[in-house]
């Protein structure tokens, strides 16, 4: 009998991550709206009660971004969640 990674490639417990490419798009509109507000990674960490290591994670695409973080960082940024989004070829983000 197969174990679940065999069969689906994934340790057990893991979410399937998405195209490495969107990552890095998303880490780096994340990097621009952070800057265009006016902060740090240490002052996002601090206002969010989250370690430093988790925006630097999301700024370099080695995690992946959940909505609920999309939200709260999108109301630190005073943007939307749309604003996270890259423009990105077949899909369409209504902004504004």
């Amino acid at each position: 009998m197969a174990t679940k990674r065999e069969a689906g490639g994934m340790r057990p417990g893991r979410r399937p991550t998405e195209d490495p490419a969107l990552r890095a798009a998303i880490a780096a509109r994340l990097v621009a709206l952070r800057k265009k507000a006016g902060l740090t990674q240490i002052e996002v960490s601090e206002r969010l009660g989250r370690p430093k290591s988790w925006i630097g994670k999301l700024e370099t695409g080695r995690r992946s971004l959940l909505f609920s973080e999309a939200i709260l960082l999108a109301d630190l940024f005073g943007s939307s969640v749309a604003d996270l989004a890259p423009q990105h070829e077949g899909l369409q983000v209504r902004r504004g």
